[in-house]
């Protein structure tokens, strides 16, 4: 008896030791193969959509996006690509605390004339370059002359049950101006001061008359509505039902109005249909999913213009298609995917030259699963287009142009953001948390072993 207890208690904690050893190494290794999967689902959802650099003076300027989910952004700027000082959203700029939002509107102020400037986005705790290098802006020239004492446009939106969108952005542009921005207010107000409204080039301000005409859009992301109007008798445009369109120049009623739109598709402003002048996935749709290991992947884009493609799967792939002559681009894997939850996003620019990202997830099925591809093929997408020649006297349509972005030469907005992930805490505790269970496993096996 006595002989059976020493035994037990000396093989009990071996058993003990070995059960920590052996599990502890077993988590490690599964943290280490799907530790990629979970930085790119975070990253997605952080990654900047629909940059638009607008409101540029001679000393400041805006950058605004949006992103899938709530996150926090800021902006690192500077004179140098080192750049080293940070704008908050004008909604943080008081606490100089960021807050997690969809949509993003960052000013930065306080700059000098004709001055380059190197900025980079802080979007969720990852940061995000041009193609590895920082995004670059110049500021406008010293002003001459006194400005035009023209009154900013104000108006206010809703949506269709009288609620205030919580996020929302306005956007103004008129022929051969430069882009006007402006965060919408939590009352559902909007103030845009086009009375400082500079020339595409940056060298002159506009010269507003009666017959000038505004091109707006207005969004929360998910739904939008373009405007039409000119401040002939009053700078008060009137109440605007976000996702019905309307052309004041030709009366109060709204146009023919599209339905609300999902966040992925609105790759840049504005979101107009028109093929082939801008980037789109036709394939994959958003979570569509595949039995075939090396799927192929379709899409939209201007035509001739380069594709940048990035597939986040075990490696990260990354590659470069061309489209052809009527916008259409294809891609297939040289490899095949590993099963399982991936993203394929492609950055390429639209009609305006401006790098527009869209990110799409789908799912590789394992060998052998039960899984029948759809005999239907998936249904495109809208693309959205932008115009970059729009008419002072607009014809009323069902869909008015809107020119939102146009091509700013001192703005240069030319490849895909490029992340720079920081670690995650949690994750460095974890293992530190599994090295301790694996010490503490073996040091009871060894010892009990002796």
């Amino acid at each position: 008896m006595k002989n059976l207890r020493s035994i037990w208690r000396k093989q009990v904690p071996s058993f003990m030791g070995l059960f920590l050893l052996i599990g502890g190494l077993a988590t490690i290794a599964w943290l280490s193969s799907n530790m990629v999967q979970f930085g790119t689902k975070a990253a997605t959802a952080n990654i900047p959509q629909a940059i638009q650099i607008s409101n540029i003076s001679e000393s400041s300027f805006s950058v605004s996006y949006f992103t899938q989910e709530k996150v926090t952004g800021t902006l690192t700027y500077g004179l140098t690509p080192e750049m080293g000082s940070v704008a908050f959203d004008d909604r943080d700029q008081a606490t100089a605390t960021a807050s997690a939002y969809r949509v993003h509107h960052i000013s930065v102020t306080g700059l000098s004339p004709e001055t380059k400037y190197y900025f980079a986005i802080s979007s969720g705790g990852d940061n995000f370059l041009k193609a590895n290098t920082p995004y670059e802006i110049t500021t406008a020239k010293q002003k001459t002359e006194p400005s035009t004492t023209h009154a900013p446009l104000t108006g206010e939106i809703t949506l269709e049950d009288g609620k205030i969108p919580t996020e929302a952005i306005a956007y103004v542009s008129t022929n051969g101006s430069q882009l006007l921005s402006s965060l919408v207010q939590a009352n559902g107000s909007y103030t845009l001061g086009i009375g400082h409204m500079l020339t595409q080039d940056l060298t002159k301000e506009i010269e507003i008359t009666p017959e000038t005409t505004f091109q707006m859009l207005l969004t929360d992301t998910i739904l939008h509505s373009t405007v039409t109007f000119r401040p002939t008798t009053s700078s008060k445009v009137p109440l605007v039902i976000l996702s019905k369109n309307y052309d004041f120049v030709a009366g109060s009623d709204p146009l023919v109005s599209p339905t609300g739109t999902s966040s992925a598709e609105i790759t840049g402003f504005p979101l107009k249909e028109t093929p082939g002048s801008g980037p789109a996935i036709n394939t994959p749709t958003n979570n569509q999913t595949f039995d075939d290991k090396q799927p192929l992947f379709t899409g939209k884009a201007v035509p001739n213009a380069e594709v940048i493609i990035t597939i986040n799967s075990a490696q990260e792939l990354t590659a470069t298609v061309q489209a052809d002559d009527t916008g259409n681009w294809k891609y297939k894997p040289a490899e095949p995917l590993d099963p399982g939850d991936h993203t394929i996003t492609i950055a390429s620019p639209d009609l305006s030259g401006i790098v527009q990202t869209i990110t799409n997830s789908f799912v590789v099925h394992a060998e052998g699963s039960q899984f029948t591809e759809p005999s239907i093929s998936p249904i495109q997408s809208p693309t959205p287009t932008v115009s970059t020649t729009p008419t002072d006297v607009p014809t009323p349509t069902a869909s008015p142009t809107l020119t939102p972005s146009p091509t700013l030469p001192t703005a240069t907005v030319s490849a895909q953001p490029t992340i720079q992930p920081t670690g995650s805490m949690a994750l460095v505790i974890s293992l530190f948390g599994i090295l301790g269970a694996i010490g503490v496993g073996a040091l009871l096996f060894f010892a009990t072993m002796v």
